[in-house]
């Protein structure tokens, strides 16, 4: 089992590395765009005769949406890419057909000492679902399982501000 495995523990890796780079562009995007609009609003503000009220504001608006992008990013990190689990789901909403197999693989590896033991299931059995679902998931699109949507999103709003 261990070397077929390494397969699908491989997939669920780049799944969660991939989720992590969609949430740093978003984050990077989201927060740029908005750092860009309060620099503009607060340009455009002190132009109109805002004075340092508008460039206090400005600054202000400017380290929130820096801020904001920081959380956003945490949060969508631990939200869905933190565990061979959530990862396990992702690539399962993208592929329907490996879902169940893949969580189970998952977890009969988690527990495989345990379950192979004697008297509970086969080992064969365990590894052939293990190496059938390997070939299965090999040529899986990782863009499927994790669209780079919300990236792509935060890339038009800050072409939207320039």
């Amino acid at each position: 089992m261990a070397v077929t495995y390494r397969e699908i523990e491989r997939l669920l890796d780049g799944v969660q590395r991939r989720r992590k780079r969609v949430a740093l562009g978003a984050a990077v995007g989201f927060g740029l765009a908005g750092a860009a609009a309060c620099l503009l609003a607060g340009a455009a503000a002190i132009a109109l005769g805002g004075g340092e009220t508008a460039r206090s504001v400005a600054l202000l608006g400017l380290a929130v949406s820096l801020a904001g992008a920081l959380l956003a990013f945490v949060w969508m990190v631990a939200s869905t890419a933190s565990s061979s689990d959530a990862s396990a789901r992702l690539v399962g909403r993208a592929d329907p057909g490996v879902h169940s197999d893949l969580l189970s693989s998952v977890e009969l590896a988690r527990q495989y000492e345990n379950v192979t033991a004697p008297g509970r299931f086969s080992a064969a059995l365990v590894d052939a679902l293990v190496e059938r679902l390997a070939a299965r998931v090999a040529g899986l699109d990782l863009r499927r399982a994790v669209p780079s949507r919300p990236a792509m999103q935060a890339l038009a709003a800050v072409a939207a501000v320039a």
